[in-house]
């Protein structure tokens, strides 16, 4: 029977559907093995099935179903169990088939006396050693499966009881996978009858793949992958014959060859070449994948095929090659990836300078990402692997710990990222190349090509024909596409044709044809394929399948150098989806799912890092902040004083250290912590800012944007711990004001110095925080500066004022606590500390603390309503007879809860004068902050029509720290007390009318005396002042019944009689110490409204009366003023 002609045969096309169809099935029998469980989960679940599968594993393949009750529950449930196994049954049948069409093709190829030679027909070899290698790979895999015979029995079993026969493709299936308990027996038989045309090929890999595997020593001499050893070549493409096989990785190479010997093990003890040939391989590699992370031990594997055959002496060698594998790999291994980290910097930095060298070095930079994957390979399943029993030689485990391996997976990303940046510079190049060089050199080649058959003419002439009609001026513009593929395909065809033995011109007499249409091929990949060679060079995803090492690679940047290329781990995640086999759709969403997940995780830890960091130097930012406060200017004073003593002559005391030596060095070594974690953070800083968008499955992730929610975090963290408020304990603590300002100031300044290395807004992030910290709650629910300091001032200093020797000075705007007293006041009310948090709260947190205030006011105030109604008739018959004094007198002594009224009513005039004190600072601050806007405001409150409702004009100018006659805020919260206008009014004189006749009470008491140094009493009895007037305009305000200056004069005639009374006591004993002190509240009273004059007060009470009160009060002051302390320590 005469052989089809070449064309016919088919012979490129067929490789390439069957390498493809191969693939596929490597991928689907992998993913049946890792999820066969699934497959069967509702058979293998049930308890019923356990006797019927151990039967069918036992028997298999010939598994008899009739007459066996044992199978009774699988024909019950066929149906739903064929539908289960449909698919897993139907992917034995497809492997069948692929497994008869590449027997067939092997056969076709060996009649057809097909001659490979990688260098020649490279695209043909590789496909034939690839489908050899797919071959072997299935072979090997499908033993794996644990429920193979499980799947086949059981879809045997239902199909008869459904059909009535044994499905066509089972008896044979049957048979393969049962022969294939013993895989390399099986390889060995199928393919052994290939042996010497598979020999030949391995063997034309031997020049190339040995000189690529040299030492690491003769790639330093022969400066491989350097572009500076000739400094007058850099200009010159990088260009060889065997260009195509330059840049092929390593492990493919590997494959072959021992995959190849695997199927022939005669040729390695017949041909000493090939023994030669297949121990470089066996001696750098222990594990070869068969599919992603399932490995195959490649020494015990030639051992069982030895044993298998025979072979003893083989044997010996094996073991002496996996001696090697184990002592001098690794070891090779570690200074090879050193160099390659040394290679890819310098590329990195001349490439990246520049970029118009991709061109004319593109092959250098294609070889050293293939050279730099596989090194990252071999460690990844290396590490991660069980090496041969050998009792000479140990692994040493620090060869697999490389500290350096960020660095160098950081490279091959950044160069992966020049190549795709500056793709049209490669393509314009590639384009101008191939029109003109490489279509010169060809024409001239193939003139000279003879004898050549008609369809080999056709093909060559296409390909000079498609050379010429490039447009290079669209390359040049960047509007230039082209596909090169139906060109590559007929170079395949071409290659097919030539290397038959009845060709009627052979390609190994024709080699430079061979080579020149191989450099072809290799500039029109570059042209249209850059990415899919840049995948095939570079593709790290089979880190997808060791998460152990790329959880390694992380950690190492941690804490050390290799800080600053942390963001090759999550660049590399993002490369998972590319293992992600095309014709297994399936598990597409769970490659990109997974890759999602790891990108945003490892950019997650690397922003916490930063973050953390952070903290860590927040303390020391504070400290070196806090030195520089006007309060540690005394530590100065007091060393100076210390060592001018006389115990200083004595003893040694140690210098102080001023603000700032912390930056003198006497050597550049000396690191501190605090540089230590500059610098780290610097460099994280660098690998976040490097790469601005990382896509992933449609995601796109912005590195630096990850920092932005950490350092919020971090920032609302060092806040509480700066604020140091502790709710728990006896006395509730917090830190001052100002000392929290002074920290946040400090920790803000340093965020904004990192902008200097990561492009992020710090604005935005201080904005973000403050703001939130200017709400009682921010987004998380947690506690706030607002709400802690909100709750320390009202619950502790306020509480502690009208509970403690603790008083309101107007003079000095501030509270002040008693020289006695441990706790001071003053430390957190002055001005100073009350703009500081005006700055810390805002005008919103100030609001928020002076409607607590408020709500404070109100409940005191409804506690003041009952005393009145319980006293309402006693004190209607006082405000109706205040001109009969013994009426009154007799009236005044029936009262109920006088001193209650009078202290609830301090109460509130301390909680009015701290309101104002944040007023008058929030005043100030906004004054400095934004002058214009506040000129605006009062220029508006002033002209607002007198005749118009003001109160939303005044809330602004509270809002703002502006005092108005009518608190809005006040107003709103005592509006809910006001019911009934007309009963409210009445109740609203008579405690005006209570706190008139009730403040002659206070001459009794010996703490209401008059403080000149703080024009205050002791018990605060002079802000009821304050409570009385801002009651009262409110009071009358709500019910609108009289005007407020009728009611402030009642309320002046009622107070001048009650204390005029107190001068005509006639007992010496009966006479109030402090009567002159409490004559002083009226001409305060006065002062501070805006209803009363003196002149009225004039015709009250005598002006000499008041006027001697405050000689007598400031006599005092002058008698005891050696024995007062202090004032800046207290009163």
């Amino acid at each position: 029977m005469a052989l089809p002609s070449l064309p016919e045969q088919k012979v490129a096309e067929r490789l390439c559907l069957l390498n493809s169809r191969g693939s596929q099935l490597l991928h689907r029998f992998y993913n049946l093995k890792k999820g066969a469980q699934d497959k069967l989960g509702v058979v293998l679940q049930e308890k019923s099935f356990e006797g019927a599968i151990k039967y069918i594993s036992r028997k298999f393949p010939n598994v008899e179903i009739r007459g066996n009750a044992g199978l009774n529950v699988v024909h019950s449930q066929r149906t739903e169990i064929l539908k289960f196994l449909q698919i897993p049954y139907d992917l034995f049948k497809d492997f069948m088939e692929f497994k008869d069409k590449s027997m067939d093709l092997f056969n076709q190829i060996s009649t057809s006396q097909i001659r490979f030679d990688i260098a020649l027909n490279f695209d043909l070899c590789r496909g034939y050693l690839d489908l050899l290698t797919l071959y072997c790979q299935n072979m090997l895999l499908i033993p794996r499966i644990d429920e193979r015979k499980t799947i086949l029995g059981l879809y045997h079993c239902c199909h008869e009881y459904q059909h009535g026969s044994t499905e066509t493709s089972y008896p044979r299936i049957a048979q393969t996978v049962h022969e294939l308990e013993n895989p390399h027996r099986k390889i060995v038989e199928d393919l052994q009858i290939f042996g010497k045309q598979v020999s030949e090929a391995i063997l034309t890999l031997r020049p190339i793949y040995t000189r690529r595997m040299v030492p690491t020593d003769q790639m330093k001499t022969g400066n491989l992958l350097s572009l500076t050893y000739v400094p007058q070549h850099m200009l010159n493409p990088t260009q060889c014959e065997t260009m195509p096989c330059e840049f092929l990785s390593l492990d493919i190479y590997a494959k072959w060859i021992i995959f190849g010997f695997l199927a022939c093990p005669q040729q390695v003890s017949n041909n000493p070449e090939c023994l030669q040939l297949v121990k470089i391989p066996l001696h750098e590699n222990y594990v070869i994948p068969i599919c992603r992370d399932e490995m195959l031990a490649v020494h015990q594997a030639y051992e069982s095929v030895f044993k298998l055959m025979k072979m003893e002496k083989a044997e010996k060698w094996v073991h002496e090659a996996a001696r090697v594998a184990i002592g001098q790999g690794p070891p090779a291994h570690v200074e090879r990836r050193n160099y390659l980290r040394n290679a890819l910097r310098d590329l990195v930095n001349i490439l990246g300078d520049q970029p118009g060298l991709l061109g004319p070095k593109a092959l250098v930079l294609l070889m050293a990402l293939s050279l730099t994957r596989d090194e990252i390979a071999w460690l990844a399943r290396h590490s991660e692997a069980t090496p041969p029993k050998s009792n000479k030689v140990k692994v040493n485990p620090a060869d697999f710990q490389d500290r350096h391996l960020p660095e160098l997976l950081f490279y091959m990303h950044e160069l992966r990222s020049l190549a795709k940046k500056y793709q049209q510079v490669l393509r314009r190049y590639f384009v101008q190349y191939m029109n003109g060089f490489d279509h010169a050199l060809l024409t001239e080649v193939i003139q000279k090509v003879v004898d050549v058959g008609d369809d080999e003419s056709v093909i060559m002439t296409s390909f000079v024909t498609q050379l010429a009609s490039l447009d290079t001026k669209a390359a040049e513009a960047g509007q230039y596409n082209v596909d090169f593929t139906d060109m590559r395909m007929d170079w395949i065809r071409l290659q097919a044709y030539m290397s038959a033995a009845r060709s009627q011109s052979h390609l190994h007499e024709n080699r430079q044809l061979a080579f020149n249409m191989n450099t072809v091929i290799f500039h029109s990949r570059m042209v249209d394929s850059l990415t899919d060679i840049l995948d095939d060079v570079s593709d790290l995803s089979f880190l997808f399948h060791h998460p152990k090492t790329l959880e390694y690679i992380f950690a190492v940047c941690s804490g050390s150098s290799q800080a600053r290329y942390a963001i090759a781990v999550p660049l590399t995640c993002a490369m998972f989806l590319e293992g992600n086999c095309t014709h297994c759709p399936e598990e597409r969403g769970s490659f990109g799912e997974r890759s999602v997940k790891a990108v945003n995780h490892y950019l997650e830890l690397i922003s916490k890092d930063i973050s953390s960091l952070f903290g860590q130097m927040c303390d020391d930012y504070v400290r070196l902040n806090a030195a520089l406060l006007p309060v540690n200017a005394t530590n100065i004073v007091k060393e100076q004083a210390a060592r001018a003593s006389e115990k200083a002559k004595k003893h040694a005391i140690p210098e102080f250290s001023l603000p700032g030596r912390e930056s003198e060095r006497k050597a550049r070594e000396n690191y501190t912590k605090l540089d230590t974690n500059f610098s780290l953070i610097n460099d994280l800083c660098y690998t976040l800012n490097h790469f601005p968008t990382i896509l992933v499955w449609g995601h796109t992730f912005v590195p630096r944007e990850f920092l932005l929610g950490p350092v919020e975090e971090q920032f609302v963290r060092i806040l509480s711990s700066l604020l140091k408020f502790q709710p728990e304990a006896m006395n509730m603590s917090i830190a001052r004001p100002s000392e929290v300002l002074s920290g946040v100031i400090g920790f803000m300044t340093y965020l904004r110095s990192v902008e200097n290395f990561v492009n992020i807004d710090m604005t935005r992030v201080f904005n973000v925080v403050l703001l939130q910290q200017t709400q009682p709650l921010d987004a998380h629910g947690n506690p706030t500066l607002c709400s802690q300091y909100t709750a320390w001032y009202l619950e502790s200093l306020l509480r502690r004022v009208s509970t403690s020797n603790v008083c309101y000075s107007p003079s000095r705007k501030s509270f002040i606590s008693h020289h006695t007293v441990q706790f001071k006041a003053e430390v957190f009310s002055d001005p100073q500390e009350l703009k500081a948090l005006c700055e810390l709260l805002g005008p919103y947190g100030i609001r928020y603390l002076g409607d607590k205030c408020m709500q404070q006011i109100m409940s005191q105030v409804v506690e003041l309503k009952k005393l009145v109604l319980a006293n309402k008739e006693t004190l209607h018959n006082i405000r109706t007879n205040y001109d009969k004094p013994e009426v009154c007198t007799d009236m005044i002594k029936k009262l109920k809860g006088t001193d209650e009224v009078l202290q609830r009513m301090v109460i509130i005039g301390v909680i009015i004068n701290f309101r104002k004190l944040l007023m008058e600072s929030m005043h100030a601050v906004l004054k400095k902050r934004i002058p214009f806007m506040i000129g605006s405001i009062l220029d508006f409150k002033e002209h607002f029509p007198a005749d118009q409702d003001s109160m939303v004009v005044d809330e602004m100018a509270v809002s703002a720290g502006i005092q108005c006659v009518f608190d809005p805020i006040l107003c709103r919260c005592l509006r809910s007390l006001c019911d009934n206008p007309q009963t409210d009014y009445v109740t609203w004189c008579l405690l005006m009318v209570f706190v008139a006749v009730g403040l002659p009470n206070l001459a009794f008491r010996d703490n209401s005396v008059f403080k000149p140094a703080l024009e205050g009493h002791e018990n605060n009895a002079h802000c009821i002042v304050v409570a009385v007037n801002y009651l009262a305009a409110t009071f009358f305000t709500l019910t609108g019944n009289s005007t407020i200056s009728e009611r402030m004069n009642e309320f002046l005639a009622l107070a001048t009689s009650s204390l005029l009374k107190l001068g005509l006591l006639e007992n010496e004993k009966e006479m109030p110490k402090t009567r002159e002190s409490v004559y002083i509240l009226l001409g305060m009273l006065v002062e501070d409204s805006p209803f009363l004059t003196m002149d009225l007060l004039e015709s009250c009470f005598p002006y000499a009366l008041l006027r001697n009160s405050y000689n007598l009060a400031y006599k005092k002051k002058v008698s005891s003023r050696k024995k007062e302390p202090n004032p800046d320590q207290g009163y």
